[in-house]
C-alpha cells in the first residue's frame, strides 16, 4: 500500500528538520579534534542526478570553507553490488573533513541556509545517509577502480572482530590485486536509510574487477568463508565499485 503524499510530505519535513537540528547537536558533542570526518552517502530524488549534484557541492564548498569544512575524498559510485537495498540509489561517498563545531556553525550560516530549499529539492533528503567517523592510519592513493566497502557486523561482534578478519584476508586480496587504500572507523550514524549498526567504511583498489571471483575462489579465503559469515551482516554489508571524482 502506498504512503499518502501528505503524510510523506509531513514525514519528509520532519526528517529535515529533525535531522539537521540532531546532527548540529551531534556535532557539539564530540571530542575536542580537528580530525573529525563525515561520511555522505549521497542519494538523489527523482529526476535529479550527478550533475545536480555537482552544482550543490560547488555552491556548498565555497560555504563550507568559511567554517574549515573540505571535502578530503569524493567517489562516484558505478554500480550498486550487493547489501542493503536501500542504499543501492547511492551516486556519491563524500569524505568531509572538519572540526568540531563546523555542523553548528554551518547551519547557522545565511549562505548556507539558502541553500537548504534547493537541496531539499534535488535530494532523497529521507535516505541521504550520512555518518560520523575517524579515519585509519591507511593514507594510500585511489586507483582507476575503486570498492567501496560498508562494514555491518553481526550482533555480538565489532570493528574489533572486522580488524581480526582484515588482518587475514588482506594477504589473499593483495594476490589479486585488490588493496585497501582508505578507512573509516565509524562513531555515530546521523541520518539515513543506511545500516544502524555500520562499523567502517573501506575504499580499496582494484587492479581488475574480475579478480574479485578469483579472491573468492582461493582455498585460504574460502577457509575464512564460515568466519566471515559468522560475524557479519552479510544481508547489511554494501558493496559499491566507484571511480574517484576529480
Amino acid at each position: 500500500m502506498k504512503t499518502p503524499a501528505t503524510f510523506r510530505q509531513i514525514t519528509l519535513f520532519l526528517c529535515i528538520l529533525l535531522g539537521c537540528a540532531n546532527m548540529a547537536l551531534a556535532d557539539t558533542e564530540l571530542a575536542d579534534t580537528d580530525n573529525i570526518r563525515m561520511l555522505d552517502f549521497v542519494i538523489m530524488s527523482h529526476g535529479h542526478g550527478i550533475s545536480d549534484r555537482n552544482i550543490y557541492d560547488d555552491k556548498m564548498l565555497r560555504i563550507a570553507k568559511n567554517h574549515n569544512m573540505t571535502i578530503e575524498r569524493s567517489f562516484n559510485v558505478k554500480k550498486f553490488i550487493m547489501g542493503d537495498e536501500l542504499l543501492a540509489g547511492v551516486i556519491r561517498i563524500n569524505v568531509w573533513h572538519m572540526p568540531k563545531g563546523a555542523l553548528k556553525n554551518l547551519s547557522e550560516d545565511a549562505d548556507y541556509q539558502s541553500l537548504i530549499e534547493f537541496r531539499n529539492s534535488i535530494h532523497d533528503m529521507a535516505a541521504l545517509s550520512i555518518f560520523f567517523a575517524e579515519p585509519d592510519s591507511i593514507g594510500g592513493t585511489a586507483g582507476h577502480t575503486i570498492l567501496a566497502d560498508l562494514v555491518v557486523m553481526a550482533p555480538d561482534f565489532d570493528v574489533n572482530d572486522r580488524q581480526q578478519y582484515e588482518n587475514s584476508v588482506a594477504p589473499i586480496t593483495q594476490r589479486y590485486g585488490m588493496t585497501r587504500f582508505a578507512s573509516y572507523d565509524i562513531t555515530k550514524k546521523l541520518r539515513g536509510v543506511a545500516p544502524e549498526h555500520a562499523v567502517r567504511l573501506n575504499f580499496w583498489n582494484l587492479e581488475n574487477p574480475e579478480n574479485m571471483k578469483l579472491v573468492g575462489q582461493d582455498p585460504d579465503y574460502k577457509a575464512l568463508v564460515s568466519y566471515r559469515n559468522k560475524i557479519h551482516d552479510m544481508a547489511k554489508v554494501t558493496l559499491f565499485f566507484a571511480s574517484e571524482n576529480k
